[in-house]
C-alpha cells in the first residue's frame, strides 16, 4: 500500500510538473505573440502619425501660399512672372516634402507626386485667365516603361509666346525623346 502511494504521490507530482511547463510555455508563447503586435501597432500608429504630420504640413503650407497669392493680387501688386514664381516654389516644396521620408514605398511616393503635380497644375489652370486653352500632346506610344517626362512652360503673355512656337517645340522634343512621351503642363 505504501509503495502504491509513493507510486500515485510521484506521478501526480510528475504530472502537475508537465502541466506547469506546459502553461509556462503557453504563457510566455501568449507574451511574445502580444510583443509582437503592439510592437507592430505602435510602428503603424507611429507611421501614419508622420504621414498624418507631412499632410498637414503639405496642406499649411500650400494655405499659406495661396493666402499670401491672394492678398498680393488684391493689393494689385502681383504680376505674372510673380505669381508663376510663387507656384513653382510651392510645387518644389510639396515635392521635396513627399519624398523625403525614405521609408515609404516607391510607388506611394509616385502616386503623391503625381497627385501633387496634378493639384498644382490644376491651380496654375484656375489662375490663368486670358491664356490660350493648354496644347495637350497626342503621342500613340502606350509603352508602359516609357519615360513621362513633365515640361513646365511659363506662358507669360501670348505675343510672346504663340501657339506655332509652342507646337513646334513640343514637336522637337518629341524627334529628341522618340519614343518617350511627353506631358506639358501649361
Amino acid at each position: 500500500m505504501v509503495t502504491m502511494l509513493m507510486k500515485r504521490k510521484i506521478t501526480t507530482t510528475r504530472k502537475s510538473r508537465s502541466r506547469r511547463k506546459r502553461r509556462m510555455n503557453h504563457d510566455e508563447e501568449n507574451e511574445e505573440e502580444k510583443r509582437k503586435k503592439e510592437g507592430m501597432s505602435v510602428m503603424i500608429k507611429s507611421r501614419r502619425r508622420r504621414m498624418s504630420l507631412r499632410i498637414m504640413m503639405t496642406i499649411l503650407t500650400m494655405m499659406m501660399m495661396m493666402m499670401m497669392m491672394m492678398m498680393m493680387m488684391m493689393m494689385m501688386m502681383m504680376t505674372r512672372m510673380m505669381m508663376m514664381m510663387m507656384m513653382m516654389m510651392m510645387m518644389m516644396m510639396m515635392m521635396m516634402m513627399i519624398f523625403d521620408d525614405d521609408d515609404d514605398d516607391d510607388d506611394d511616393k509616385c502616386d503623391a507626386a503625381a497627385a501633387a503635380a496634378a493639384a498644382a497644375a490644376a491651380a496654375a489652370d484656375d489662375d490663368d485667365d486670358d491664356d490660350d486653352d493648354d496644347d495637350d500632346d497626342d503621342d500613340d506610344d502606350d509603352d508602359d516603361d516609357s519615360l513621362i517626362i513633365i515640361i513646365l512652360l511659363e506662358i507669360m503673355l501670348a505675343q510672346t509666346c504663340p501657339t506655332d512656337k509652342l507646337l513646334n517645340f513640343i514637336t522637337s522634343m518629341n524627334a529628341i525623346t522618340q519614343s518617350k512621351r511627353v506631358i506639358v503642363l501649361c
